[in-house]
């Protein structure tokens, strides 16, 4: 018996051309929104790094069956020597952050000082010399 087309009703395609679950976030749709969120919410790293310019990078991403688990690492802007911080994000198939957390914080290195820096730059002061005593016309006594 063939089907009649009139009498199916008409079902949403529940996966895109590319095989992608529809209202589904892409892992590159994941890491985007984890770089947004760690920018714009820098109250988190707390007082030391909030509201200054970080670099955030993408060090390692997971697919898994629910959730996406993306691992950032982050570090003030412009120079710094150390050892950049780790944070991971949890966000769920369908964009939902599901948790944030730090798992390293940046660690600066102590490095020598620089030469304009150091103390062999800046000797102290030289102690004032005593003044010979102008000479007299009398025999010393």
């Amino acid at each position: 018996m063939a089907e009649n087309p009139e009498n199916k009703e008409a079902k949403p395609d529940l996966f895109s051309p590319s095989g992608e679950a529809l209202g589904y976030i892409s892992l590159e749709q994941a890491r985007v929104l984890a770089i947004r969120h760690a920018r714009d919410n820098t109250d988190f790293y707390g007082p030391r790094y909030s509201g200054i310019n970080l670099v955030l990078e993408v060090i390692s991403q997971e697919d898994g069956e629910e959730y996406y688990d993306i691992r950032l690492s982050f570090r003030p802007a412009g120079r710094f020597r150390g050892e950049p911080g780790v944070e991971q994000f949890v966000i769920d198939k369908l964009g939902n952050i599901e948790y944030r957390q730090m798992l390293d914080e940046p660690t600066e290195l102590d490095l020598p000082e620089t030469e304009q820096e150091s103390p062999a730059s800046h000797p102290p002061p030289t102690p004032p010399q005593p003044t010979a005593a102008p000479p007299t016309d009398g025999p010393a006594t």
